[in-house]
C-alpha cells in the first residue's frame, strides 16, 4: 500500500521509500500501456556533466511527447530517473528516460533517432553518451533502476533487488530522483496507486535559530483579578394610597358600587369595568381614578 506523502518526497543520501514506490507503480503502468523504449543518459567527466545530462534529459522528454501526440496518443506517459553513479560504479551522474508509444514501428523509429549523435552536442567540453533501446525484462529494469535505493527504501521492499550500498548524494543541484509526467501521475493518482505530492528541486532552509530569554530579564507580571460588580439590592414595591375623590356625603365609592346593581357583574357592565376589578374595588383591595369616581358619582346621582 502507498503511504501518504507530505511535503517533500526525495531523501538526500539515495532513493526513498516513496520515490521507490512511484518508480514501481509508473512502470507497472507503463508496461500495461504498450511497447516501450528506455533510455540511457551518462555524463562524460567534466565540471558541467550534471547540468548538462538534466538538459539533454528535458530535450529527449520534449521530443518523446512530441512524437506520442504525432502518433495520437492523449496521454503523455513517461518517467525520469536520476543516478548518481555509472555503470561502472563510479560517481557520474545519470538519467534515464522510460516512455510508451502506441506501436511497435512508432517505438522503433524513434529509437533509431534517439541513438544519434544529435542530443550529444549540446555543450563544447561534455560529451555524454546517449543509449536507447526497447523494454524487454521488466523485472531487470526495475531492479536496476532501485540499486541506489536508502536503507530503509530496501529493508521496506523485502530486499528484492540489488542495492548499491554506502550514501550516494544526488550531484550538486539535488531534487527529486524519480519524475513522474503529468499525465501518469494524475494517473496514477485517479487509480489509488499513488498519493499527491510536492515536488522538490530545492534544498530544505535552514532552521531559525531558537531565541533564548533571559528569566532576571522580565519580572512577573501581576494577575489582574476581574473586578467584583456589586448586586443591586432587590427593590420593594411600594403601596400606594388608593385615589380618593372628596365627598361631603359619607358613602365613599365602593357603598356607591354596590348598590348600582345586584350583581358584581351587572355592575361592571354600567360602570365599564370588568367583574374582577369591580369586586377588588368593593373589599377595598384597590382604589379608582378620578374618571371611574366620575363615573360612579353620576350614576348614583340618576338612581337616586
Amino acid at each position: 500500500m502507498v503511504r501518504v506523502s507530505r511535503g517533500h518526497i526525495n531523501a538526500p543520501h539515495g532513493l526513498s521509500h516513496t520515490e521507490r514506490d512511484h518508480l514501481a507503480q509508473a512502470i507497472d503502468h507503463l508496461r500495461q500501456r504498450g511497447p516501450c523504449l528506455f533510455v540511457s543518459i551518462e555524463a562524460g567527466r567534466s565540471s558541467t556533466s550534471e547540468s548538462t545530462v538534466r538538459k539533454i534529459t528535458r530535450r529527449l522528454r520534449s521530443d518523446l511527447a512530441q512524437r506520442q501526440r504525432r502518433a495520437g496518443m492523449r496521454r503523455r506517459f513517461a518517467v525520469s530517473v536520476f543516478e548518481a553513479r555509472g555503470r561502472d560504479g563510479l560517481p557520474k551522474f545519470g538519467a534515464h528516460v522510460i516512455g510508451v508509444l502506441p506501436s511497435v514501428a512508432d517505438r522503433d523509429r524513434a529509437i533509431e533517432s534517439f541513438n544519434r549523435s544529435a542530443y550529444a552536442q549540446i555543450g563544447p567540453d561534455a560529451r555524454p553518451s546517449v543509449f536507447a533501446e526497447p523494454v524487454t525484462d521488466w523485472a531487470g529494469l526495475t531492479r536496476y533502476l532501485l540499486k541506489e535505493a536508502t536503507p530503509q527504501a530496501w529493508y521496506g521492499a523485502g530486499k528484492s533487488f540489488r542495492r548499491v550500498g554506502g550514501s550516494i548524494p544526488l550531484g550538486i543541484l539535488g531534487g527529486d530522483r524519480v519524475i513522474l509526467s503529468e499525465d501518469l501521475r494524475d494517473a496514477l493518482i485517479l487509480g489509488g496507486r499513488i498519493a499527491p505530492y510536492r515536488r522538490a528541486y530545492a534544498r530544505r532552509r535552514p532552521k531559525a535559530p531558537a531565541i533564548i530569554y533571559r528569566d532576571e530579564l522580565f519580572s512577573p507580571l501581576p494577575v489582574l483579578a476581574a473586578p467584583v460588580r456589586p448586586k443591586p439590592a432587590p427593590r420593594k414595591r411600594e403601596r400606594h394610597e388608593p385615589p380618593t375623590l372628596p365627598l361631603s356625603c359619607p358613602p365613599t365609592i365602593a357603598d356607591m358600587l354596590a348598590d348600582l346593581g345586584p350583581t358584581h357583574e351587572a355592575i361592571a357592565k354600567q360602570v365599564g369595568l370588568s367583574r374582577p376589578q369591580i369586586t377588588n374595588i368593593i373589599v377595598g383591595r384597590f382604589g379608582v381614578s378620578r374618571m371611574v369616581a366620575q363615573r360612579v358619582l353620576e350614576l348614583s346621582a340618576q338612581a337616586a
